[in-house]
């Protein structure tokens, strides 16, 4: 609404004089202050990660490890992985309005490929890694922390973890007592609308010591700010979300555990946040109407049972995801749909529409050694059994020719793996540890397709079933120089399995010959790589000062790339390899009561290896989606205001350098800028209450996290423009 105008203007000025005198009084403060208030980020030495499926401080862990807390998600203002992503070095957040994706030390591919990612991505012990859907962003709201483990994962978190995985962990349910919270916001987004959310927690013990029960729920609207310039339409790219979550925990002996779990999403987006190249900013010219919904239901049931010398835990989880996205594609199929159809209305357009009723049953069972020493342990099997279906079919604003079949694609593939996997390390001495791990998997991977219609032709393609084998392993050593200082070296595998490729139309023919193809290409080849590392962690003067600095270079063999058409068809191949060289620095400190302060850096260089004219790669080109420098900082000062009421004061910027937009290489040169982007958050605590001002993008910074620039389609995916709000909460 048009109105959120006045919103906007009259909390920018509600927001600006606190900001200027906290930060004075932030300025002035010595040595003394009031403990932190509620909502303050846990110190360093109280975040206990499961990074490596054992429950140890961070810093012993040794390993390239980011976690972000929940308080201090809460305190960023952080609602999804658009907002927090980016502020983890080395780690690239990029979506393109219809699909998103993450990116890790640089292992990345074209926003538009279909195959696996090469991030992991968990919800507590659930894999939620897609093959093309939008990713399982369930929000901040009762989130414990979130874990991102940089580099290879393999041994433990399987073939989508090359690049590193991301571990969302929920808080579970709580013996302790009834507890619960209320949180409520509305903002105003500058250049568009009012957006709002609604989040509820309750945690009950039911039986004492033996059943817990805890439930989430909440609502988000977004606020819209792209126009449509054919209809006169504002604010068009809007979006709701609703979501719920249930967690039991049963006790029924002192040694066993039970932890039952369901999940429920539902969004619905019209419009990406996408602004058309060549107009003013904020616009785009769109004569389909988007209609983009995504459903999805994690089902989960984590028992652990434990024994004197190790614990069991199985793990089982099925995901349900029902997902509908369309694109308006009139600019690449107008003169053939009106060819095709006669049609001549005018103003017409055309959408390609996709259904994904993906789902996954995936069982783990491990035991894990418990023990002091000198041997720690950890064996696993592992079986995962995924279904994605992916139907594609053209849509008109012509009622007349709505029965007209101008296209439809019905692919139909599944992917089972099974995986055997462990680790061993060996105390040499109390400060000496040597690891070394293994996993080994077995996929069965099949696709088959049917294309019918004026565009695509009559083609049934069988279903092709690839069989493949991989190992891959892990070898670790690490010191303690003092209990605070440790260094480590690794060298660790990644792998990702091939596939069957789709059908190609006939249209395709003189594209693929110009490529070299004498026939179409029916398959691609797994990739792999070696990563080695070296790095230390450390915590200086009674750990009010954390540095962590590790190096590492990659080497990716045979690496997936896709080759999208000028046909409208895509397929996968492999490029002769690329190089990854980088660093990542991060630190924490505590200077003075009250004020925390924190900062991390990473450079990465992600080049191909090799010139490949058929799938458009060029010997030293910078991968997709890869920034050189990646920055991120953050301050926090909370200090006391008397009768029980604190006061605190957050800033926290985010910078992105610049990077290529896409694949092909050969033929696109678009490097997307670099941005910074700055938020603020002041707010008052007493007893249980809780309110706060916050600004999003507090410098209005235009930041491009897509460039499309194929199929006839020019726009730019954009984040969202300064937002300024109020945040109340309620803890019970």
């Amino acid at each position: 609404m048009r109105d959120s105008h006045g919103v906007y203007a009259c909390l920018s000025g509600i927001i600006a004089l606190p900001l200027a005198l906290c930060a004075t009084a932030a300025a002035a403060q010595t040595t003394t202050g009031a403990p932190a208030a509620a909502g303050a980020q846990s110190q360093p030495d109280d975040i206990i990660v499961t990074a490596q499926k054992r429950s140890e401080r961070v810093q012993d862990v040794p390993a390239s490890v980011a976690v972000l807390t929940g308080n201090g998600l809460r305190q960023m203002g952080a609602t999804s992985y658009t907002d927090f992503l980016n502020s983890v070095p080395s780690v690239t957040y990029a979506k393109n309005g219809y699909k998103d994706k993450i990116f890790i030390r640089g292992l990345s591919d074209s926003m538009s490929s279909r195959v696996l990612s090469t991030t992991g991505i968990y919800i507590d012990e659930t894999p939620i890694t897609e093959i093309d859907a939008s990713l399982g962003d369930f929000g901040t709201f009762d989130i414990d922390r979130i874990e991102i483990l940089r580099g290879p994962q393999g041994t433990l978190f399987g073939s989508g973890s090359m690049g590193g995985t991301v571990r969302v962990i929920t808080k579970k349910p709580d013996f302790a007592g009834v507890s619960g919270l209320i949180d409520g916001t509305v903002s105003g987004v500058s250049h568009g609308g009012t957006g709002y959310s609604a989040d509820a927690m309750i945690n009950i013990p039911i039986v004492k010591d033996v059943l817990a029960v805890r439930a989430v729920a909440g609502y988000r609207h977004d606020a819209g700010y792209i126009d449509n310039t054919i209809n006169g339409d504002k604010d068009i790219n809007t979006g709701d979300t609703r979501y719920g979550r249930l967690l039991v925990t049963l006790r029924p002996i002192d040694n066993l555990d039970i932890l039952l779990s369901a999940s429920y999403q539902h969004q619905d987006f019209r419009y990406g946040p996408n602004q058309d190249i060549g107009l003013p900013r904020y616009q785009g010219k769109r004569l389909f109407p988007a209609d983009n919904r995504w459903t999805t239901r994690i089902y989960n049931a984590t028992i652990n049972y434990t024994l004197p010398f190790a614990t069991v835990t199985s793990v089982t989880s099925f995901i349900d995801k029902s997902n509908f996205s369309n694109r308006d594609l009139t600019n690449q199929y107008i003169a053939a749909f009106r060819t095709a159809t006669g049609s001549t209305l005018p103003n017409l357009g055309i959408a390609i529409n996709n259904v994904y009723p993906n789902r996954a049953f995936t069982q783990e069972a491990r035991i894990t050694s418990t023990s002091s020493g000198p041997f720690h342990w950890l064996a696993g099997i592992y079986y995962n059994n995924f279904h994605p279906h992916n139907f594609q079919s053209f849509s008109s604003t012509d009622p007349s020719v709505a029965n007209f079949d101008f296209g439809t694609a019905d692919i139909t593939s599944y992917r089972r793996e099974l995986a055997e996997f462990g680790e061993v390390s060996f105390d040499l001495t109390d400060r000496l540890q040597l690891t070394a791990g293994v996993r080994h998997s077995r996929f069965v991977i099949g696709q088959g397709e049917t294309d019918t219609g004026y565009q695509f032709g009559n083609v049934v393609a069988p279903v092709l079933v690839a069989r493949q084998s991989a190992t891959v392993t892990k070898f670790r050593a690490q010191y303690k120089i003092t209990k605070d200082n440790l260094l480590y070296a690794v060298a660790s595998q990644g792998y990702r399995p091939g596939a069957p490729t789709s059908n190609f139309g006939a249209a395709c023919t003189p594209e693929l010959q110009a490529l070299g193809y004498s026939s179409p290409p029916t398959a691609y080849d797994p990739d792999k790589l070696w990563n080695y590392e070296a790095g230390t962690k450390n915590e200086f003067f009674d750990r009010k000062l954390t540095v962590n600095l590790d190096g590492y270079y990659i080497k990716w063999q045979h690496t997936q790339v896709v080759q999208n058409l000028q046909c409208g068809y895509q397929f996968i191949s492999n490029a002769g390899g690329a190089t990854v060289r980088g660093a990542e620095f991060e630190m924490q400190a505590r200077p003075v009561r009250g004020l925390e302060l924190s900062a991390g850096v990473a450079y990465t260089k992600a080049t191909f290896d090799s010139t490949n004219t058929q799938i458009a790669t060029l010997k030293g080109a910078t991968l997709p989606n890869v920034p050189r420098w990646t920055v991120s900082s953050a301050g926090q000062y909370t200090w006391s205001m008397g009768s029980g009421l604190d006061a605190y004061i957050h800033l926290d910027l985010q910078h992105v350098d610049s990077r290529r937009s896409d694949l092909p290489l050969k033929v696109s040169n678009v490097y997307e800028p670099s941005y910074t982007i700055v938020n603020a958050r002041i707010g008052l605590v007493t007893g249980p209450w809780e309110v706060a001002l916050f600004a999003k993008n507090l410098t209005d910074e235009v930041a491009i996290l897509n460039t499309m620039n194929t199929s006839k389609l020019n726009y730019q995916t954009i984040n969202q423009p300064r937002t300024l709000g109020i945040e109340a909460k309620r803890s019970f």
